[in-house]
């Protein structure tokens, strides 16, 4: 794999000079369909200012070369968030129509592993531009981004070595890898909805299931804003703790259990209302009746 060294010159106003550790890889789309407009003429825009905006991605890759813009240890303007700048490498995917598209994105798969192996990051944190916005990009991948992601683990087109297995196992069961907030649509809504209980499961994220988040994220003790990004998931979605929850237990997993039953206080203490409401739950779904919630109950809980 050749990558083109073509860096924003130092000084330019869209070249911000800050030092960073990246954690995550963030995939895009050009939006840009002109002829011509490929790695090279984005290497030109970006090094004559990105037209006075304040824009600026480390790798550009099309069907026929990569083109590396900014150090890797050097933030970008690209994710339109301040953690996705400041914890990302961008890449961007040319969509000219002179172009082989197909190619393209072969060719930033293969980058995208290299990337990977070098900076250490697990294929859990290569996201889509959608998971730090909610924007539609990379609007070419996204219909079919697990098939994207499933490509980077194989290596199926690319040349560089596999990447390193993860160190840390993705957030909740099928985090989709991208920020489900108002206005989002689809499966993936009804899937929060009837987890949320309580709402009309109509795939709509409007203000009745931001409000229903909202209470979720307060009741659990997590950051509160309406939006379910991966440490929502997480709660919503929670693979088993790894022990036994009983009367005496308390904690955050207590609360889930609590929130899961219904009717109950959740207050994260286990005692013998939350013990009560477990006894019930087992006797219904038909599996041993303890009072303890441990993998069967959880399981059926969850």
């Amino acid at each position: 794999m050749n990558i083109i060294k073509d860096f924003i010159p130092k000084g330019n106003h869209n070249r911000p000079g800050t030092k960073i550790r990246p954690r995550f890889i963030t995939v895009h789309d050009t939006a840009n369909r002109t002829k011509g407009a490929d790695a090279k003429s984005h290497a030109r825009y970006l090094k004559n200012g990105a037209g006075g905006e304040s824009k600026s991605w480390h790798f550009t890759v099309d069907d026929k070369v990569i083109i590396q813009h900014l150090p890797t240890n050097e933030m970008g303007w690209h994710a339109g968030s301040g953690t996705g700048n400041r914890e990302s490498i961008g890449i961007e995917i040319c969509e000219n129509e002179d172009g082989n598209r197909t190619k393209a994105e072969t060719n930033a798969i293969e980058l995208i592993r290299y990337l990977m192996n070098e900076l250490d990051i697990p294929v859990s944190h290569v996201v889509p531009h959608r998971h730090w916005t909610g924007k539609n990009c990379p609007r070419n991948i996204l219909p079919r981004w697990d098939a994207f992601v499933a490509r980077i683990k194989d290596g199926k087109g690319a040349t560089s070595p596999a990447p390193s297995k993860p160190k840390t196992k993705p957030a909740g069961d099928g985090y989709p890898g991208y920020m489900i907030r108002r206005g989002s649509t689809g499966e993936v809504v009804k899937k929060i909805q009837r987890q949320l209980k309580g709402l009309v499961v109509d795939g709509i994220f409007g203000p009745r299931t931001e409000a229903r988040v909202k209470e979720f994220q307060q009741e659990m003790g997590i950051g509160v804003d309406g939006i379910v990004g991966p440490v929502t998931w997480k709660y919503l979605f929670p693979t088993y703790p790894g022990y036994l929850l009983r009367r005496g237990s308390r904690g955050v997993w207590v609360k889930r259990v609590q929130w899961e039953l219904g009717g109950l206080a959740i207050d994260g203490i286990f005692g013998p209302r939350t013990e009560a409401a477990v006894r019930s739950f087992q006797k219904k779904v038909g599996i041993a009746v303890d009072g303890i919630v441990g993998p069967v109950t959880w399981k059926k809980l969850f």
